[in-house]
């Protein structure tokens, strides 16, 4: 959630995306292979670990707290979790999350984070879901965000369907077309356009209150920190962050930060 926030009023990467997608799969596919099944059930961008290492961007699946085994007889469980992630099925019924329910929320996520919005929002001020939001068609991704192109609008679609049987049934199958995947620009519109969300998630009262004085003395203990031994990655810690405070600085210390997440400092 700090990550998706921290691109300010832009939208993250179509790239970096599907990457976070992909990460997730894999770590769902773990607990989707058991016998019998194990459903995580609230799937949610605060509920994945984004970060980098050596090899760059690694996304973890945490918090499996409402975990559950499946029944093996139906592969269905008891729905918990995050009412806006949950898959409709899922609301309609107690007993209703399933794996499938799990690939809606992760369909959810990647589209919160292409879109800057969820794909079908509608919680009422008691906190309840009004359940006549699925009766609106989901508006693609690509009229929102024009970096997103065929190939993945049609993921996406499929991801979010409302029938579970149309939907990816498990994370590896959702994995194998998110693998598959490769970017083919299908438009002529300007890049500055498509990379700019409105209104900006810097709005949403999850952030923290930007501030670019406080982001910026961040980065000077941070840059002081990398040149201590051993305090690397702690540095590397407080660079990120600074993104959250001030989301114009990614741009300008990003790179930064993947060299100290590679033990480099320059």
């Amino acid at each position: 959630e700090n990550f998706w926030h921290s691109h300010g009023d832009r939208f993250v990467p179509v790239e970096t995306v599907v990457e976070i997608g992909r990460q997730i799969c894999r770590g769902l596919s773990v607990a989707h292979g058991q016998k019998p099944p194990i459903i995580h059930r609230d799937i949610k961008p605060g509920n994945v670990l984004i970060g980098y290492d050596g090899s760059g961007l690694r996304a973890r699946v945490s918090d499996f707290g409402l975990a559950k085994a499946v029944n093996p007889r139906t592969l269905l469980a008891s729905a918990r979790g995050t009412l806006c992630f949950k898959a409709p099925e899922a609301l309609r019924d107690f007993q209703g999350d399933s794996l499938a329910g799990d690939v809606w929320a992760v369909g959810s996520t990647m589209y919160l984070l292409l879109t800057d919005r969820l794909p079908y929002p509608g919680l009422k001020d008691d906190g309840q879901v009004d359940l006549s939001r699925f009766d609106r068609p989901l508006v693609p991704a690509s009229r929102l965000n024009i970096m997103v192109d065929a190939g993945l609008e049609a993921i996406l679609l499929k991801a979010l369907s409302l029938s579970p049987e149309s939907r990816y049934a498990t994370a590896p199958a959702l994995l194998k077309d998110l693998d598959e995947w490769v970017y083919v620009p299908d438009c002529a519109h300007g890049k500055e356009a498509a990379m700019t969300s409105s209104p900006s998630k810097a709005l949403s009262n999850l952030h923290s209150p930007l501030d670019e004085t406080a982001a910026r003395s961040t980065v000077a203990r941070a840059r002081t920190l990398a040149k201590e031994q051993g305090r690397l990655p702690e540095a590397a810690d407080l660079l990120e962050e600074s993104f959250n405070k001030w989301p114009d600085l990614r741009e300008e210390y990003e790179y930064q930060l993947r060299l100290w997440r590679r033990g480099l400092v320059m």
